[in-house]
């Protein structure tokens, strides 16, 4: 439910991570949200079950897909200087699927960005329900 988030959905994955520490946590981020609280990195770095995937398209695009004044930026190696323990990156579809396929094996923080062409389907999902809804259900979530 963070579509749109404007940088935080790293720092509410990160507190779900340390509440969940038997499961590793995926945060799916956009390099424009990333930007937006690129010190929330240090944060989640430290958190060992941390898998921190950020799609680059230079683009704020699920928020109407202005251009981010971040061209050439490098997030991966960012976030390695940020304290991630494992980074990498992916320009291609079979770089990927490695790239996950051997982050999942990992036990430390992981930091994966994926260069990839702006644009975003059409129908991307937005929050239908009262926030209110929402946040009980999350709370219900982390109970668990």
């Amino acid at each position: 439910m963070c579509i749109g988030g404007m940088g935080h959905a790293v720092s509410i994955a990160t507190g779900v991570a340390l509440k969940k520490k038997k499961s590793k946590v995926v945060c799916l981020d956009g390099d424009g949200s990333i930007t937006m609280h690129l010190g929330s990195l240090a944060t989640s770095a430290k958190v060992k079950n941390m898998f921190h995937i950020v799609f680059n398209n230079n683009s704020h695009d699920s928020v109407g897909g202005q251009k981010t004044a971040t061209e050439g930026v490098e997030y991966y190696k960012i976030a390695k200087s940020l304290g991630y323990k494992y980074c990498f990156r992916a320009n291609n579809k079979k770089n990927l699927l490695k790239a996950i396929k051997n982050s999942l094996k990992l036990k430390n923080s992981i930091f994966l960005e994926v260069l990839c062409s702006k644009g975003n389907r059409p129908d991307l999902s937005r929050p239908k329900k009262k926030m209110i809804m929402y946040k009980k259900l999350f709370i219900n979530f982390l109970k668990k």
